[in-house]
Parts: C-alpha cells; sequence; structure tokens
C-alpha cells in the first residue's frame, strides 16, 4: 500500500523488482493518474524596429516593421470599428520592399509622412545592426 501523491489516497502499487526512488516518487493512483507534463512555453524572439499607428475615418492602420528569427516582417493591419480587420505581413531582405508595398497601399497619401518616418527608423536600426547602410 503507498499514498497517492496527488490525492493522497491509498492505493496498491505492485512491480517486479524494487523500484527506484523516482519511479516510487512518480506513482498515482487509478483514480488521478500521472499529473500532467508542463513544457516551457518558448519565447519568441521579435524585436521591433518601426512601428506607426494612425485612424482613418473609421479604420486604423497600425503598422508594425519586427525582426524574429526568419528575417524582418512588414505587418500591416487595418481595422474597423466592428472589429472586422485586414492583415498583410510581408518577410523581406531590403527596405526596398517594405517602402513598395506600403506605397501601393491605398492609404498610402493619408500616411505619407508617418511610411516615411517609419522607413528611417527601419534603414536606421539595420544600419546599426549591419555596420552598413541599408540601399
Amino acid at each position: 500500500m503507498r499514498e497517492c501523491l496527488a490525492c493522497g489516497e491509498e492505493s496498491v502499487f505492485t512491480w517486479e523488482g524494487m523500484p527506484t526512488a523516482e519511479a516510487l516518487a512518480a506513482l498515482f493512483c487509478e483514480h488521478c493518474g500521472p499529473a500532467p507534463v508542463k513544457h516551457p512555453r518558448k519565447q519568441k524572439a521579435r524585436t521591433l524596429l518601426s512601428q506607426f499607428s494612425s485612424s482613418l475615418g473609421r479604420e486604423v492602420l497600425k503598422v508594425r516593421i519586427y525582426r524574429d528569427r526568419r528575417g524582418v516582417r512588414l505587418r500591416a493591419r487595418a481595422r474597423e470599428r466592428d472589429g472586422t480587420s485586414f492583415t498583410m505581413v510581408l518577410p523581406f531582405k531590403e527596405p526596398g520592399a517594405a517602402r513598395a508595398l506600403l506605397a501601393a497601399d491605398p492609404y498610402y497619401a493619408r500616411v505619407r509622412g508617418e511610411v516615411g518616418r517609419a522607413l528611417i527608423k527601419l534603414e536606421r536600426a539595420l544600419r546599426d545592426s549591419h555596420g552598413k547602410a541599408a540601399p
């Protein structure tokens, strides 16, 4: 007879041969079963390089440029008041690709200044991390 570690109920545990101390510590009764295994969550390694948010009438445009393990990404999300949203994600290596996508956006004329400032911050961050000017 042994007391279950999870619920304290006494149960009969049978085995062939003498179990190790680790095996004894892991015994649970038929009522509770083994404790769930908790796996540590992996941290998302993202570094925010630049962002801006702008209200455009009934919508809010939010643009974030970040670096993660796979490279540099631009994420643009237009969200309406009712909660519906449209999200574009562009992985890129050169800032020109991000500039082209943002310039093609229908809201570009209304957020041109914010786009310019965000791209300047992006180029500075890339230059600082690589030690050279970004094209």
